[in-house]
């Protein structure tokens, strides 16, 4: 009987041990990704105007204008006095003639492309925005990504890193009737 007991107080205590373990590890992780303050602060201080938030497993993904560009960033929590690490890249829209902008980063696990409709009409009519790639040839990547769009300003699609950004042949707008509307090469 007492060796009963004390199989049972020594399951209890492992099974209690494993639990706390369990919930410290959630805690840490979740702490790993940014609040939504903290990207509004961020973006107060380098005064940009955030136009997309997405989370991936390394943070936050962000399109946003300032002054005179357009850019995507992936925000992550890392060591730097305001604890916010970023990969960015953008492009001056100043001498941009095209309704359609793009820019590409590497990011940590994924690249992203991030496209800016910059005509408010095309940005009404546009259903479905798909990035074509010039390596067809690839077994392990897709040629083409097509993505819905929100009637926002900008996109984001993103794509297996496998260490360099892909060349991107052409973009291509559809309607919500399937039809292509724009296209930029």
């Amino acid at each position: 009987m007492k060796k009963k007991c004390m199989l049972i107080i020594i399951v209890f205590m492992v099974v209690t041990n494993l639990i706390s373990c369990n919930i410290n590890q959630v805690n840490q992780e979740k702490s790993i990704l940014l609040s939504g303050e903290e990207i509004d602060k961020f973006a107060i201080k380098n005064k940009m105007k955030i136009f997309d938030s997405q989370t991936d497993d390394n943070g936050y993904i962000i399109t946003y204008e300032r002054e005179n560009e357009y850019g995507v960033m992936q925000l992550y929590r890392d060591e730097s006095p305001d604890g916010i690490g970023c990969i960015k890249g953008d492009i001056d829209s100043t001498n941009q003639p095209n309704e359609l902008v793009y820019v590409q980063i590497t990011g940590i696990k994924d690249n992203h492309i991030a496209l800016f409709i910059r005509d408010e009409e095309l940005r009404q009519r546009a259903e479905d925005i798909a990035v074509e790639f010039e390596d067809k040839e690839s077994a392990d990547e897709p040629f083409m990504i097509s993505q819905t769009m929100n009637k926002g300003k900008s996109v984001v699609i993103s794509y297996e890193n496998h260490g360099q950004l892909r060349n991107i042949k052409r973009i291509i707008i559809r309607d919500e009737s399937g039809n292509d509307i724009y296209t930029i090469e």
